[in-house]
């Protein structure tokens, strides 16, 4: 993985074509793996995923082609606030209204969790919407 012009690179290898959509497999490494103790480590740093692109128009391509992803960099931002922050503060500011309110602590943070049941739901059923602002292009 590399960064260039605001953009996450990724390259991989197409795994299979299926209609309009390209899945290829590429090698999620952590950190610590360029590490020079990283044989201290164990095989959990690297991952191997499959990421969904559209096809390119005018490229046919083969299963085993070697490609370069491309998605731009404030999408990511983008997820992590959607996936992680917005839940947080959902919680963090619901259990401030139900404890100042005068319920009890324990289940005010009962409460508070459950909210996340219907945010991630919402996330859920929007899942075909924000796939397209989240496309990975291939270069």
């Amino acid at each position: 993985m590399s960064v260039e012009k605001e953009c996450v690179i990724h390259d991989g290898i197409v795994d299979r074509v299926e209609g309009e959509k390209v899945f290829v497999n590429i090698v999620s490494m952590s950190a610590c793996v360029s590490c020079h103790a990283k044989g201290l480590c164990n095989m959990s740093e690297i991952q191997e995923k499959s990421i969904e692109a559209e096809l390119p128009q005018g490229w046919h391509p083969q299963a085993g082609d070697k490609v370069r992803l491309e998605m731009e960099e404030r999408l990511g931002s983008k997820a992590v606030l959607l996936g992680y922050f917005y839940p947080f503060l959902l919680v963090v500011e619901a259990l401030t209204a139900f404890t100042t309110t005068g319920i009890e602590e324990g289940f005010s943070a009962l409460i508070a969790l459950s909210l996340l049941i219907p945010y991630y739901t919402i996330l859920y059923f929007s899942r075909n919407k924000l796939r397209k602002s989240f496309a990975f292009r291939i270069k």
